[in-house]
């Protein structure tokens, strides 16, 4: 589903644009893997919805959907989704 390969190449892009010297290389190199990871997760997502058949989403489903679209998930997070997944 996701090309790991991929994923390191565009955050080394961000690294190599970002100023090591001034933020450290660990932040740099953290942020920049978390923005690599939604990226591929949005373009996952937006071909899904490309190739997906247009059906009407539940709202516990459009709600589960946006959760999975948030780059950081609180304990809160966690227990709404299990919730959601429940009632979807």
């Amino acid at each position: 589903m996701f090309n790991k390969s991929e994923i390191m190449k565009r955050a080394w892009e961000i690294v190599r644009k970002a100023d090591v010297r001034r933020y450290g290389l660990r932040l740099i190199l953290r942020n920049a893997l978390r923005t690599a990871w939604h990226e591929a997760k949005q373009r996952v997502a937006d071909e899904a919805r490309l190739h997906a058949p247009k059906v009407a989403l539940t709202a516990a489903q459009v709600e589960l959907e946006r959760l999975h679209n948030k780059t950081r998930w609180t304990p809160v997070d966690y227990c709404r989704a299990k919730s959601l997944q429940r009632a979807a």
